[in-house]
C-alpha cells in the first residue's frame, strides 16, 4: 500500500511444501499433509517441479507423491 513500514514477504505454499519436505521432521511431515489436503491451495504440478528442481529429482519427487497419496 505505502512505502512506510516494514515490507513482509510470504512465501508461496507450492515452496512451503518443498521447504517442509526438505526439513523432513515429524512436524514438517504433518505440516505437509495438511497443506496438500487444503484444497486449491497448493498447485500440486508446480511443487512437483520446485522439489525436483531445488530438492534432488526424482526421489524428492517420489516421497512428495508419497505424502499426496496419504493426503487423499
Amino acid at each position: 500500500y505505502g512505502t512506510a513500514g516494514p515490507r513482509i514477504r510470504i512465501v508461496p505454499p507450492e515452496f512451503l511444501v518443498a521447504m517442509k519436505l526438505a526439513a523432513a521432521r515429524e512436524k514438517d511431515h504433518l505440516d505437509l499433509v495438511w497443506l496438500v489436503q487444503q484444497k486449491k491451495l497448493v498447485d500440486l504440478g508446480r511443487a512437483e517441479e520446485i522439489v525436483s528442481t531445488f530438492l534432488g529429482g526424482q526421489f524428492a519427487a517420489e516421497e512428495l507423491e508419497r505424502v499426496v497419496d496419504e493426503a487423499r
